[in-house]
């Protein structure tokens, strides 16, 4: 359920849909806030994505209690398998199982790509505008001022209030390492 939108307040930009962006988004779209992502990739709904994104992840409890809090846990569980342990090949070629709890115990594994899927998704039907194609090419903190180029266009947006989701290669916090 959407909350009652925050008189007056800028919207809150977020840099990178990823796993965190699209599930951040929707915590803050859900206590108010107006909540636009931009995304250097294309909707990878629309369109395949090659190479890099689509490795499997694996889920645990903390993951889990994430998406049950926005209900989103049992549309997930439809796409994740578990895993009860890992095998570990030691150098004589002897293989050994290491359960990760007890017996009923386990995490799961979870494609990243259906995940991310899953959490845009959601984001939009919250009410959160994500605008992809769009990277960031400089942010300037002294203006507040983030700079992005889309295709065709450089646009500015307002980074009063911008979070940097944008995963391990960030401009964001390159942008900040580097602006002070």
């Amino acid at each position: 359920m959407q909350q009652q939108k925050i008189d007056g307040l800028k919207p809150l930009q977020l840099v990178g849909a990823g796993l965190v962006g699209s599930l951040l988004s929707i915590y803050f779209a859900r206590l108010g806030f107006d909540v636009e992502i931009y995304e250097r990739f294309a909707d990878m709904r629309k369109s395949k994505i090659a190479g890099g994104r689509s490795i499997n992840l694996a889920i645990s409890t903390r993951g889990l209690a994430a998406l049950e809090a926005l209900g989103l846990k049992d549309r997930v569980m439809k796409i994740c398998l578990p895993m009860g342990g890992r095998s570990v090949h030691a150098l004589d070629g002897k293989v050994q199982f290491q359960a990760y709890g007890r017996e009923t115990e386990c995490i799961y594994s979870v494609s990243r790509s259906e995940l991310n899927k899953i959490l845009m998704t959601q984001a939009e039907k919250e009410g959160v505008r994500i605008h992809f194609s769009h990277q960031l090419t400089r942010l300037d903190l002294d203006l507040d001022v983030a700079h992005l180029s889309a295709p065709e266009k450089h646009i500015e947006v307002d980074a009063h209030l911008l979070i940097g989701t944008d995963g391990s290669a960030s401009a964001v916090r390159e942008a900040i390492l580097y602006q002070t």
